[in-house]
């Protein structure tokens, strides 16, 4: 069709014939592009997209204020789409998370969860060493860089040793409340800082109340029973466990986990600075026995030479020893015990005989007389003492006051410890002045141990240990809301997150980093999911995101499940019921509850796991009508490879069927696989016929040998054994799950709980025949399963939950068995009518105990808080005398307890018992709250308004939000007809076009979005900044674009960091770019610096920084990094890089700028809806439009308000003159019949308005009191000058700007805060010399092309003579060539035998040790069949080159013509093509320089370089020196010094004075240099050299020596020189370079 074709054409009616294609493609395209515009692009009126506006609107119809609960976040997704946005969830969830996020947003929107407090500076910390002490402390000592260790809960329950990291002030100003334990201390912490209670939860301070149990830290010194030979050690108590642990023994313990030491070396625990109460990890270290004696025998005989306060010491404590009878009496006998031992060893004895014999001798000397005399005297003084009354008297107190101290007095203990649990149960805390009062004014009598006796006797006065043994923990005792406010602080633990206080208990602390996913609430992976497809594993649910699985959710709803999601690695709780039904999830996960309402009436509460405790009842699903697949498992993609022809292939089922559900149920029971063999044993001969059976019908070709075999011991009766040998059909089993595992870890097969019904109950039925028994007594009756697998009983527990049965799981410790126990008559039947067992004697024996069964009654199924409730609104004797809060006797009682109840109270409680008794829920108690780590966890989105699934039994749920305060302002008015609302996608309903937008949204949160050819990417900015520019655009309209940047100085991002650019242009044109930087801060810690990241640019993930970092690091493009850690809290970044010695920081920063997103740009883009049209706009364009837009909702908004206003006038007005006229008005509505007749009566006779009328009719009784008549004058006035008042804004467009300014103000004072960016005038491009430190270093290349860089001071000067250091680690044949002195940021030329020159910078040549032998330079430099000859440091390319070759033509060049490097190289000098010539040397020459050829036969040539004309780089050169036959050119010097340095290659060498060499022109034949001879070999190289020089020589086998020229003496031309080096056997000298050394010479030879 043609163009012309195309046109429409008019017809004589007025229709247009078009084509209708085309036209369709047209509106088509035009509604296209208009959606994707309006969709991408935000509207400049209140910096919306239609997502945004539609969230917040929906949010706030559904109540979602600042000052409420937060609703479920998939609940407001799908209201959202539902109503408004029907574009997938995705985009809507996306955006809602986004503007809950403080790091994307400046200033949040929406209020999401997960918040962790502080403490305020003066809380104290239980250190490992035995200190408490302050945050700020810990904060100082941490900056010195003292590690301080403290102690924390692990995720078993048991108190490790955790090293603290990071303290540090989190807030400042923060609200603050005290918290009151019973041991008299108070906490002042923020309101949701996380106590650790006793069951290893966690509540926040604002939850607890009087009487809540927290995690106890107690401490006390062990004693000898604790261990005789460690007395006086710190020890902790275990709550666990309840006993106590030594300390330094757990400190030891986090030393062997972190690798500090291994148990090889030692078994002895020392602690090194002898203090045994510094229990610091650091501070302990193993030693051998020997070692340990040693250590303390010379720290105490040091002790005791030098330390006299020691030594006095010493002297009284021995003194006092020995003076107590008692300690005599026991070193007595210890001795007497020793030496009985030792007199039985025969070496001890001959030894004691001689020494006794001498002992002996001297004894005897002494007079006999003298001993007797005093042997008698002291037996007349005891005599006369015990005759004396008063002395026995006194003897007697002596010993009862023993007796009183002994610890043994048990009944003073006891009188001690009632009255503390008095206290206790009451609720006080427990002090002298508490203990005291009760005492004496309720126990009444002094018998009972007073407070400071009973404190020191039985608690070494201490009050922690007096509550360790009356309640192994600490409780709450109150909590008081201060309203104060305080700078609060925090630290760091990893892994664990929770640390002690000194007050005695544990507290949390956490990292938090959200994504998106982080507010999704999620559960363990092994979480089983009931689906129509089975019981799934949730992390096997799917591998993609977008699933179509019906799920089952709350009240045996079936809903399709349509996302998966893998949320990442979070911290979880584990909860158990008392039943034994648990379940695993993120601490934000919410889980179905029973609770109370606020009139007592039992009602459902959605919990978050970390806000349940000990007690709560969970809502556990057992739909008894059954959710299972209905289709079999196919199995043939589970058939085993067949990996040759001798595979010998045998028969498989192809479904899962019941034949083969009973196979795998009794090899799990009964049975065992191996990798060759399957074996089953029974002695029940009818179930072994039956495995028989089924077995050839699914197995036909795989044989089964029979076996019948003897008693296995004595009371063991005869048995069958079947085995299958078929390796074939043994891989088809395992591929279907039955893995050849120990019993502990066998499991149920993943494929049966994805069948259909009748297959699991096979399995079932003969699982319960092998392990099952029935148990039949009086008071109990039970179904009981064992298994030594946890996993199987779990598994088994929830499978019967799918037929409506629960059961007990419980462990016996005594036969470590899990026990799975089915109790009640309900259970029984289900299991008798749904399950069963294979056998007919368990399947009578069933039927028998159901018949005994005289009623149903269970302890623990029941209904909570329904008895209590209903009985609160009842006495009747029915409801107190009758149950009816289990479900049997519910069904028989509730309609005479609601007929009671409503007869009562008028309201009818039928529906509240008929949901129970549809529903049939299981609520069980939880018994145990459990730290599960950090661990890989899952969530689904539901699509329905609950969004609950079941999974483990449990009934799950998705996410919350609501708005902040900040986002009400964008809502304000909304309701006052101040916006456009328009019909949503279906015409069903209507939703805002705008928000009334008071606060200026765009410029404050920023906008980034892309439409076809388009794209906006606004930066945010500081309100108070943008307020200011506002109120002063207003004053001020022609104020321009360079003073409003004055005001609003540049972005201010969330997350703080660094930005330049124009700001000026920027916001002149609406277009710029900027650039980010994070901030960076260096510290210093025990002598090593850290380079810590404080902030990053926006948008940026922290941790896709940190993985970024750590690549880099590890592929060596950062340097000189030792230790990559995250250190980050919740709100603060802390990032840090810990250095190398000799590192410095500042290139380490520029190198993190450089390589990753720590520098980055930001490209800004103004561009919004204007109209409805995009339009780029600059700075005062959008004030412009916000006050213009703000000037047409207040003047809607005024205009309403006046409407209203004169509405309620007008009936104030009526009413005045109803009371005016009350008593014949009273008359008229009397007379009237009807109401309309009193209407028109009133409207008639007091000229009333139809409104009035009403409204006076409508008027009760008491508004006709004088009182009332008051209040309408009152409010009559008022309404006036309302009136009044918005007439006057309406006629004046200077008061809707005062209006505008007075708003805006406000909005400034609430939420105005300082800017969180810096700007900066200038941020440099990064180059390659700031990555690098500027320094001098040797450049070291050897004769095989290897190159490497090292430090100038690797080298230290040797005398002459000296045997030198190794300065390369060379390749077999190698030797060190050439050495090049530079600075890391010059230029390298390499200048190659043909040549060639290339270019490197220094600091590209790999940094290597003197043992290093480098990089090869073919793999830095494009070398072709040629090798380096010379290298050249050039800082810039101002002056000539000269080069010289070996056969001594000489070319000068400008450097300039290599000023412009290229990878390829370049060509300098057009040597021979038959290489018969090659570049020998190159230097740099100024003009009228001298310059020196030597020749390895000892002649040289002195000349002037300006005789040597500048040259191209194509041209060959002239003629430098004439050479003899076999004399070659060996080196050129350009001569800046007094003389010349040579060195042959036997290592001798000689300086000579310039001035002794001849100055010819060139190409003469030249002078002797050095008599050339045997001895001394061949000229290897000449150097110009200056007395200060200091040189290096390097021989072939890489040794290098240094030595000052100072050793060396100048000699003649003639002279043969001295030995510089002593050579080994077969080395020679390969090159020899100068060093300038500003430092002077060393005198002393050192060696490397």
């Amino acid at each position: 069709m043609t163009s012309e074709e195309q046109k429409p054409i008019e017809t004589e009616k007025g229709v247009i014939n078009t084509e209708i294609s085309g036209e369709m493609k047209k509106a088509y395209l035009d509604y296209a592009m208009s959606v994707i515009v309006s969709r991408a692009i935000p509207s400049i009126e209140d910096g919306m997209k239609p997502v945004q506006r539609r969230i917040l609107h929906s949010m706030n119809l559904m109540g979602l204020k600042p000052n409420t609960q937060t609703k479920k976040s998939e609940r407001i997704v799908g209201d959202v789409i539902g109503k408004y946005h029907p574009h997938g969830d995705v985009a809507v969830y996306d955006a809602m998370v986004r503007m809950a996020q403080d790091f994307s947003l400046r200033y949040p929107l929406v209020f999401g969860q997960g918040n962790f407090g502080c403490f305020t500076s003066d809380t104290k910390v239980k250190l490992a060493d035995g200190r408490n002490l302050s945050f700020i402390e810990l904060i100082k000592e941490h900056k010195e860089g003292k590690r301080n260790f403290t102690f924390s809960v692990d995720s078993n329950g048991l108190i490790k040793i955790a090293e603290i990291k990071n303290p540090r002030k989190t807030k400042e100003n923060a609200e603050i409340m005290k918290v009151i334990l019973d041991n008299g201390e108070e906490i002042k912490c923020t309101l949701n800082h996380k106590f650790m209670l006793k069951g290893g939860s966690y509540k926040e301070a604002k939850d607890l109340v009087s009487g809540d149990s927290l995690m106890p830290v107690y401490f006390r010194l062990s004693t000898k029973d604790d261990d005789p030979n460690a007395i006086g050690y710190s020890m902790i108590f275990q709550p666990k466990s309840d006993s106590w642990n030594f300390v330094h023994v757990i400190s030891d313990e986090w030393n062997l986990v972190n690798r500090i030491y291994t148990k090889s070396t030692g078994r002895i625990r020392h602690h090194i600075n002898f203090n045994k109460l510094n229990n610091n990890p650091d501070n302990i270290r193993r030693i051998h026995w020997k070692e340990h004696w040693q250590t303390h025998y010379n720290f105490t005989s040091n002790k005791h030479k030098n330390d006299a306060e020691y030594r006095e010491k010493l002297s009284n404590g021995r003194e006092k020893y020995w003076g107590d009878e008692k300690n005599r009496e026991i070193h007595s006998k210890r001795m007497t015990e020793r030496n009985l031992k030792n007199w039985k060893k025969k070496d001890y004895r001959e030894k004691m005989i001689l020494t006794l014999s001498e002992v002996n001798k001297r004894y005897l000397k002494e007079p006999p007389e003298v001993v007797e005399e005093i042997r008698k005297r002291a037996s007349i003084t005891m005599k006369r003492l015990w005759r004396i009354p008063e002395y026995k008297q006194l003897f007697n107190e002596k010993i009862v006051a023993n007796n009183k101290k002994r610890q043994t007095n048990r009944t003073g203990k006891k009188k001690f410890l009632r009255i503390c649990q008095y206290l206790r149960d009451n609720g006080l805390i427990l002090n002298k002045e508490n203990y005291e009062n009760i005492r004496k004014n309720i126990f009444k009598t002094k018998s009972f141990t007073s407070w400071d006796l009973g404190i020191e006797k039985y608690c070494n006065n201490d009050v922690n240990l007096l509550l360790c043994e009356i309640n192994g923990n600490h409780k709450i005792v109150g909590i008081m809301f201060l309203k104060e406010f305080a700078d609060v602080y925090d630290l760091t633990i990893d892994k664990t997150h929770n640390f002690a206080l000194d007050s005695g208990i544990f507290v949390h602390n956490s990292i938090d980093g959200d994504s998106a996913a982080a507010y999704r609430y999620c559960v363990a992976g092994d979480t089983l999911v009931v689906t129509d497809r089975g019981l799934i594993r949730i992390d096997e649910l799917s591998k993609k995101e977008n699933i179509d699985i019906n799920i089952l959710s709350k009240d045996k709803k079936i809903n399709i499940a349509s996302k998966w999601f893998d949320s990442g690695i979070h911290p979880s709780l584990n909860i158990k019921t008392d039943k034994g039904y648990s379940i695993t999830g993120s601490l934000n996960h919410p889980i179905l509850t029973l609770g109370q309402d606020i009139t007592g009436k039992p009602a459902f509460i959605w919990k978050l796991l970390e806000q349940l405790k000990e007690g709560d009842f969970v809502v556990l699903d057992r739909l008894e009508e059954g959710f299972f697949p209905s289709d079999k498992i196919n199995l043939k993609q589970y058939f085993p490879e067949i990996k040759n022809k001798k595979t010998h292939v045998r028969i498989l089922p192809n479904e899962l069927d019941e034949n083969l559900s009973f196979i795998l149920s009794s090899l799990i029971a009964e049975g065992s696989i191996s990798s060759n063999k399957i074996e089953f044993c029974n002695t029940d001969e009818n179930w072994v016929s039956l495995f028989q059976e089924k077995w050839e019908k699914t197995f036909p070709d795989s044989k089964l040998h029979k076996f019948k075999k003897n008693p296995s011991s004595y009371g063991k009766k005869e048995y069958y054994r079947l085995e299958c040998h078929c390796r074939y059909t043994i891989e088809f089993l395992k591929n279907i799950g039955l893995y050849p595992v120990k019993s502990a870890y066998k499991n149920v097969p993943n494929l049966l709980l994805k069948s259909p019904k009748n297959v699991l109950t096979e399995f079932l039925k003969t699982f319960f025949e092998g392990e099952g028994s029935l148990g039949f007594a009086k008071k109990m009756m039970e179904i009981r399963l064992c298994s030594t697998s946890e996993s199987l009983i779990t598994t088994i527990q929830l499978l019967l939950l799918r037929y409506g049965i629960d059961s007990f799981k419980r462990y016996d410790k005594h036969k470590n068995l899990f026990l799975l126990q089915i109790r009640g008559k309900r259970n029984f039947l289900r299991f008798y009518k749904e399950i069963g067992f294979i056998s007919q004697r368990k399947n009578r024996r069933l039927e028998f105990i159901l018949n005994s069964y005289k009623k149903e009654y269970s302890s623990r199924d029941y209904v909570p808080f329904l008895s209590s409730f209903i009985r609160s609104l009842s006495q009747s004797d029915f409801i107190l005398r009758n149950n009816f809060d289990r479900y049997a006797n519910m069904s028989k009682n509730y309609h005479t307890v609601c007929y009671l109840i409503n007869k009562e109270t008028g309201i009818n409680y039928s529906s509240l018992f008929e949901y129970l008794l549809n529903y049939q829920y299981l609520f069980d108690k939880i018994v145990s709250i459990e730290d599960s780590g950090r661990q890989k966890v899952y969530s689904i989105k539901v699509n329905s308004k609950c969004h609950s699934f079941v999974a483990n039994g449990f009934i799950n749920h998705n996410t919350e939000a609501k708005l902040t305060d900040i986002s009400m302002e964008l809502l304000q008015d909304i309701d006052k007809e101040t916006v456009k609302f328009v019909a949503n996608f279906d015409n069903s309903m209507k939703e805002p076009e705008l928000l009334p937008g008071k606060l200026p949204a765009l410029m404050l949160n920023g906008a980034t979005g892309i439409a076809v050819g388009m794209a906006t990417n606004i930066p945010p900015h500081n309100l108070t900044e943008v307020c200011e520019a506002i109120t002063e655009y207003i004053k001020k309209p022609e104020i321009t674009i360079e003073q409003l940047c004055e005001i609003v100085k540049g972005p201010d991002f969330p997350t703080g960091g660094l930005v330049q650019g124009d700001m000026t242009e920027l916001y002149k044109t609406g277009r710029g770019r900027l650039l980010m930087r994070g901030k960076t801060i260096t510290e210093t810690i025990k002598n090593k610096e850290l380079v810590v990241i404080t902030e990053i640019p926006y948008m940026l993930n922290k941790s896709d920084l940190i993985t970024q970092i750590a690549n880099l690091i590890q592929s060596k493009k950062i340097n000189n990094v030792s230790d990559l850690r995250d250190e980050s809290a919740k709100g603060k970044i802390r990032i840090v890089l810990e250095l190398r010695k000799e590192a410095n920081s500042k290139f380490v920063i520029n190198s993190l700028y450089k390589y990753t997103r720590l520098q980055d740009s930001f490209n800004v883009n103004f561009l919004a809806l204007v109209d409805k049209q995009p339009k780029i706009l600059n700075l005062k364009n959008v004030l412009e439009e916000y006050v213009k837009y703000r000037k047409i909702i207040i003047t809607h908004r005024i205009r309403y308000e006046l409407k209203k206003a004169k509405e309620r006038q007008e009936i104030v007005e009526g009413l005045l003159i109803a009371l005016k006229n009350i008593d014949e008005i009273i008359a008229l509505i009397k007379k009237s019949k009807a109401t309309t007749e009193a209407l028109e009566g009133l409207i008639q006779r007091f000229k009333l308005t139809r409104k009035q009328a009403q409204a006076v009719l409508e008027t009760k009784l008491q508004q006709l009191t004088s009182m009332e008549h008051d209040k309408l004058n009152k409010e009559s006035k008022e309404l006036k000058e309302k009136i009044s008042e918005f007439e006057k804004i309406l006629a004046d467009i200077k008061e809707v700007l005062k209006i505008i300014i007075k708003e805006v103000n406000e909005l400034k004072s609430k939420y105005g805060d300082s800017r969180k960016t810096q700007i900066l005038q200038r941020i440099s491009e990064i180059s390659e010399k700031d990555l690098v430190q500027k320094k001098e270093v040797i450049i070291n290349i050897t004769d095989k092309g290897y190159c490497k860089r090292m430090d100038v001071q690797e080298y230290k000067e040797q005398k002459r003579g000296g045997k030198g250091v190794i300065g390369s680690g060379l390749a077999t044949g190698d030797f060190v060539k050439q050495l090049i002195t530079c600075s890391t940021h010059d230029y390298l030329m390499f200048f190659t035998t043909r040549g060639r020159v290339l270019w490197l910078k220094a600091y590209e040549i790999p940094s290597a040790d003197r043992y290093g032998k480098g990089k090869a330079m073919v793999n830095m430099l494009s070398l072709k069949e040629e090798g380096v000859t010379g290298v050249i440091s050039v800082k810039n390319f101002e002056d000539d080159l000269f080069m010289a070759t070996k056969k001594g033509i000489v070319k000068k060049i400008s450097l300039s013509h290599f000023s412009k490097p290229r990878a390829s190289g370049v060509r300098a000098i057009n040597l021979p093509a038959d290489n018969s010539d090659s570049l020998i040397g190159v230097e740099i020459v100024k003009k009228s320089q001298e310059v020196s050829l030597s020749t390895k036969k000892g002649i040289a040539i002195r000349f002037n370089s300006d005789d040597v004309r500048g040259m191209g780089r194509a041209s060959y050169g002239v003629t430098g020196i004439k050479l003899n036959k076999d004399d070659e050119v060996v080196s050129m010097d350009i001569l800046t010094t007094q003389a010349i340095m040579t060195i042959t290659q036997k290592g001798y060498g000689k300086r000579t004075a310039v001035s002794d060499y001849r100055k010819t022109a060139r190409a003469g034949k030249g002078v002797i240099n050095l008599k050339v001879s045997e001895k001394t070999g061949e000229v290897v190289t000449t150097v110009a050299v200056d007395d200060k020089d200091s040189i290096i020589i390097t021989t072939a086998k890489g040794i290098v020596i240094r030595m000052s020229l100072k050793n060396i003496r100048i000699m003649g031309r003639a002279a043969q020189g001295v030995r510089i080096v002593k050579l080994q056997q077969g080395d020679y000298v390969t090159d020899l370079i100068k060093v300038h050394d500003t430092n002077g010479v060393e005198d002393n030879s050192k060696e490397i």
